[in-house]
């Protein structure tokens, strides 16, 4: 079931870069991913502590402030060629 709900959001999203004016390249999948995974952490996070209305409202203000941020950056032209060069960044020890 999360699975199909997440392939549902992906095509969602999807759809919305497809008619979005102002987006100048469009997100890989990975990037749209790390997002629905952001969103998935934070409904878990309100579930979890039984939320107030203040703290629904003020998460929500922050989330789509995160979601903005992240794929204004990660659809920025300059973005795909750093991501690029750190993916080949490997941990030590």
């Amino acid at each position: 079931m999360l699975k199909k709900v997440s392939q549902q959001w992906r095509k969602a999203i999807e759809a919305l870069f497809h008619t979005a004016p102002d987006v100048e390249s469009e997100p890989e999948r990975f990037a749209i991913d790390m997002m629905l995974a952001a969103i998935s952490g934070v409904m878990r996070y309100l579930m979890e502590a039984g939320a107030s209305h203040a703290m629904v409202r003020k998460l929500r203000e922050h989330l789509v402030l995160l979601c903005q941020s992240y794929m204004a950056a990660a659809t920025a032209p300059a973005s795909s060629e750093v991501l690029r060069q750190n993916s080949t960044w490997r941990p030590s020890g």
